[in-house]
């Protein structure tokens, strides 16, 4: 568990820095820009077996790369009728966040209004990633082949898997726009493994259009870290 939780740690700050890499934060005032110039930016992490799931989200001008901006009142974000609290870091500029007891990720949704009160309304629902084959043993003669259940991945989705506790170390990206419905890692990964089991992260990445935007646009995206996986290998 330990090491499960040293991974999505880095994970998330991984995932964050790669948002972040290329981006401002700087931080302004809404008041002091159009309201249509303003991007909307939300992101929901979920590690499988957590009691809380963490909603993210953020405002930006002129686009995903822009000065962050806090929401000047009358201007609000909410998550599902509750109004969200401006926090700010030196890396992420300023931001809105809170995290909830997860049941489930139906019906929830953001709703931003502007200074003139101005509402945009995105509602979302997931059902997340299920993988329906895990084999119990590997061959390190042979690809291992991990299924999920079909229908799950969009265009812009992904699963990316990555291998714990090893010293040869691989990281896979499985795309929505691939026609196999698994993820597979070669025997080459396989042979380069020094123990004798195979202990793997699976992270499912999923992006859904906002109903609502202003017209700078806008992304959601919510990543579901399933529990560590364990294959025997021979």
């Amino acid at each position: 568990m330990k090491a499960y939780n040293l991974l999505t740690t880095g994970f998330f700050c991984v995932l964050f820095a790669n948002i972040s890499s290329c981006t401002s934060s700087e931080i302004g005032n809404s008041k002091d820009v159009a309201p249509e110039t303003i991007y909307q930016q939300y992101l929901i992490s979920y590690k499988e077996g957590e009691e809380n799931a963490t909603f993210n989200a953020q405002f930006r001008f002129a686009g995903e790369n822009g000065t962050t901006l806090v929401l000047t009142r009358p201007s609000s974000i909410e998550l599902d009728g509750v109004i969200m609290d401006v926090d700010s870091s030196d890396f992420e500029g300023a931001f809105y966040k809170k995290s909830i007891p997860f049941t489930n990720f139906c019906d929830h949704h953001f709703t931003f209004t502007d200074i003139n009160h101005m509402k945009y309304d995105n509602k979302f629902s997931f059902n997340p990633i299920q993988l329906s084959t895990i084999p119990e043993t590997a061959s390190n003669n042979h690809p291992l082949h991990i299924q999920y259940l079909p229908g799950k991945l969009g265009p812009a989705d992904y699963i990316e898997i990555q291998s714990l506790e090893t010293d040869s170390s691989f990281n896979i990206t499985h795309s929505g726009k691939d026609t196999d419905q698994f993820i597979s890692i070669s025997a080459e990964e396989i042979k380069r493994q020094k123990g004798d089991q195979l202990k793997l992260a699976v992270t499912y990445h999923k992006k859904i259009d906002l109903q609502q935007n202003t017209k700078e646009g806008g992304a959601l995206e919510i990543v579901y870290v399933l529990k560590p996986v364990t294959i025997k290998l021979r």
